[in-house]
């Protein structure tokens, strides 16, 4: 009987121990994401070298996702915490590179991306949460990406621009808007 009971315990401590290291891990994890997107933005790198940091983020972010997605993320603001926001930024601060390099068609790719990623985020928030105020600021961060993706870049000072009117963005904003549109 003692044994059953001492093995229960150190079968709980050993969890708990696990939980707190991968919970060290995601923080770790994200913690260099930052990192990553703060290097850009500062401007240490050059555009071109600026891209290849991106790409390599979006990487570690999508495994993140894969990694650490799970319903203790969701609360509202809590965007530093969740892996999907990571992902969607590294798309939307590419998108930012690739129009200051002039690569309109990259960057509409990289629209293409985060408005994806934005859907799947939001459709994932929707079937693991019914709390009104964190599907309200999940649709809000959704809503807001393809904006991101061309405001970013410091290019267009109004919505209305070449950018904005294409259909590639136009169609982004329409898939994003039909996963919306019953939340």
């Amino acid at each position: 009987m003692r044994g059953t009971k001492q093995s229960v315990v150190c079968s709980k401590s050993s969890d708990r121990a696990n939980q707190v290291k991968l919970l060290a891990d995601k923080e770790k994890c994200l913690d260099y994401l930052m990192a990553l997107y703060e290097s850009v933005n500062s401007g240490a790198y050059e555009k071109d070298k600026s891209i290849s940091v991106l790409e390599h983020a979006e990487s570690v972010s999508k495994a993140a996702v894969s990694l650490y997605l799970d319903a203790t993320t969701l609360a509202v603001n809590s965007y530093e915490k969740m892996p999907y926001c990571y992902l969607i930024t590294a798309y939307t601060m590419m998108c930012k590179m690739h129009l200051l390099n002039s690569d309109y068609d990259a960057a509409y790719t990289a629209l293409d991306k985060a408005a994806k990623t934005a859907c799947e985020m939001f459709a994932w928030v929707k079937v693991t949460t019914k709390d009104r105020e964190i599907l309200a600021d999940y649709k809000f961060f959704a809503e807001r990406t393809p904006r991101w993706a061309y405001s970013f870049s410091g290019l267009f000072s109004s919505k209305d621009n070449d950018f904005t009117k294409s259909e590639r963005y136009k169609n982004a904003v329409k898939e994003i808007e039909k996963v919306l549109c019953d939340a």
